[in-house]
């Protein structure tokens, strides 16, 4: 193995390793199933050729997903398997030499064969931005392109150069050569290029974030050591994977497919749904709801039923709850994951409590998240997997039904660190706002915000309130622009005599 990807060791020895292609083939293989689920090829239907040629197309955004750890290839990060090593480097700001220096850039276009998949896209550099953003998959960008004019360029450019006998460059070729075999309709299909929007972008980073984190998981789905052609077996993986920790909801949406529980079996309760209840509880309604009712009416449920009914239709794959406080939402988690049980029964999907420090997975506790070195060595594989989404508070958007607080779906369309990964997963879901009326200025504005990148990505939305203003109504209902106001003094004025 001249480049490897993955490395299990402790501080003195190395136990084994994977090698980078495969690696890149396991991340590439998950980025491609996730693709095929239903949210999220709605979300990219809209950026891509339709038919037969999206198929195509996305192939070819899984030969540059595949291409996310090409700065493992420089020769500071390959030491490192070197235990006493002190040259060595990483993996993602390492790579701005190959796009800022004129000649390693000429080199590494040559060796990934970068001239031909830029036929792929619209414009030049519409292959180079998807890049970018495959190579920034742990959560911010990848470097800065001022690094051009300083030191730091030169001082990462010896890492790109021969060492003995390993060429970084070969190990680039090597990864162009291996894409080749894993996506040859990439390479001999047919389709129109693509347009590369930000809009696509992000998304695209988002996804390859999220397929990073489940490649990467040797435990469970992707350990180094196989049977067979690393391919075939890997996409076998990256299904069983997607199942597993609940991306996948194919099985429980196959379990109400034939009609929804009534509303008292969902509830346990013999009640009559009330008019709000009952009219919720279709997937034939606006993308963008405003459910006002007093307290106690039974908004919640209402909300649950609205999210069964575009789930069995096929129009969301998840539930996020977002509440305005901690309490709130472990108040809530507890009837939440009842009535989930009641409708999928053992076919239920993860039911998460998405609040840090509180934990919780299908109602059980997740006491003390372990440190990432010793994750997934708990007896019961079963329970270990659907807790992954609880295992870092990035990943809690991921769950198929999760109740939190609101600025864990906030931090999807404000600039923190992993806000595509957030957002990606939170673009499948339909995305219920309870107490929306509470927010201030500053809160309804990055709301609006967030349910205006949520509603364009293809996502659903459903606000909830007991009071809320008709100025505050109205901003939400156009969340992408302000609503225009008339000044007081363009107002018809009344005569005391006017009706």
């Amino acid at each position: 193995m001249q480049f490897w990807g993955k490395l299990h060791q402790s501080t003195d020895n190395v136990f084994s390793a994977l090698s980078l292609a495969h690696h890149c083939i396991d991340v590439a293989s998950v980025f491609r199933a996730l693709c095929d689920l239903p949210a999220i090829r709605r979300c990219l239907a809209d950026l891509l050729p339709p038919g037969e040629e999206c198929v195509v197309s996305l192939d070819r955004l899984a030969v540059i997903a595949l291409l996310h750890d090409l700065g493992k290839c420089n020769t500071g990060f390959q030491a490192k398997r070197d235990p006493s090593a002190r040259n060595i480097a990483g993996h993602v700001r390492e790579t701005a030499p190959l796009f800022l220096d004129e000649t390693l850039s000429d080199k590494a276009a040559e060796a990934l064969g970068l001239a031909y998949l830029s036929t792929w896209f619209t414009e030049l550099e519409g292959g180079s931005r998807l890049l970018i953003a495959s190579i920034s998959h742990h959560g911010k960008p990848a470097f800065d392109w001022n690094a051009a004019d300083g030191n730091t360029i030169r001082a990462m450019h010896r890492h790109w150069l021969p060492n003995g006998k390993l060429d970084p460059f070969v190990g680039l070729r090597d990864l162009g050569d291996i894409a080749r075999k894993a996506f040859p309709l990439a390479f001999q299909g047919s389709a129109p290029p693509i347009a590369v929007s930000i809009e696509l972008e992000h998304r695209f980073a988002g996804l390859v974030m999220l397929a990073d984190w489940l490649g990467s998981h040797r435990e469970a789905f992707f350990p180094f050591e196989h049977e067979g052609d690393r391919i075939e077996w890997s996409r076998r993986q990256a299904r069983k994977a997607l199942a597993a920790v609940g991306l996948d909801v194919a099985q429980a949406r196959h379990r109400i497919a034939q009609g929804l529980p009534s509303f008292g079996t969902v509830f346990n309760f013999a009640a009559e749904p009330r008019p709000l209840q009952a009219t919720l509880a279709s997937a034939d309604l606006p993308t963008l709801l405003i459910a006002e009712s007093d307290t106690g009416s039974g908004k919640t449920e209402a909300a649950i039923m609205h999210f069964l009914a575009l789930f069995a239709a096929g129009h969301v794959d998840g539930l996020y709850f977002a509440l305005p406080s901690r309490v709130a939402a472990r108040e809530l988690y507890g009837r939440v994951t009842a009535a989930m049980g009641r409708v999928f029964g053992e076919d239920c999907p993860p039911v998460l409590l998405a609040v840090p420090g509180y934990t919780h997975i299908d109602g059980e506790p997740v006491n003390v998240l372990p440190a990432e070195t010793y994750l997934y060595h708990e007896a019961d594989q079963f329970h270990r997997d659907r807790a992954w989404a609880a295992e870092r508070p990035k990943r809690f958007l991921a769950a198929p039904i999760a109740v939190g607080t609101i600025d864990q779906a906030l931090f999807s369309a404000i600039q923190v660190p992993h806000a595509h990964l957030r957002a990606a997963c939170l673009d499948r879901s339909l995305l219920v706002i309870d107490e929306v009326h509470s927010s201030d200025v500053y809160m309804r504005y990055l709301s609006r915000k967030l349910l205006d990148r949520h509603l364009k990505a293809g996502g659903r939305a459903l606000l909830l309130s007991a009071t809320l203003g008709s100025a505050a109504r109205a901003e939400y209902l156009s969340p992408g622009h302000r609503p225009r106001r008339r000044s007081l003094s363009t107002k018809r004025r009344h005569s005391p005599t006017q009706p």
